[in-house]
């Protein structure tokens, strides 16, 4: 799967956020996926798994935050990342084509 996609390790702000998109095929959609795992791990090869069906499913570009874990970030930290980097990706992209996708804490 990874062969097939476009995988980009960005920054924002102070932290980093990835962006994954088809090789060829892509289109205007874009799905922001906040990942869960408590805020005590990063994401596991279930999520990264179940991104890139999506993905060969829809031809959709993910932006996916890559923020600090529980104890260093506090949730207001983490809010405000994510907040202002979405806000960031609407105001790239035609907001009709952005998704929010989330699981367990995300």
């Amino acid at each position: 799967m990874v062969r097939k996609l476009n995988i980009n390790y960005t920054k924002f702000e102070d932290r980093h956020y990835w962006i994954l998109q088809p090789k060829t095929g892509a289109t205007d959609k874009v799905v922001f996926y906040v990942h869960g795992c408590a805020y005590v791990q990063n994401m596991i090869s279930f999520q990264w798994f179940m991104v890139g069906a999506i993905i060969s499913r829809t031809n959709a570009t993910f932006i996916i935050p890559d923020y600090d874990l529980a104890p260093r970030w506090t949730y207001t930290k983490l809010f405000s990342f994510i907040k202002n980097l979405y806000l960031h990706v609407l105001e790239k992209n035609a907001p009709e084509k952005v998704y929010l996708l989330g699981d367990s804490a995300g």
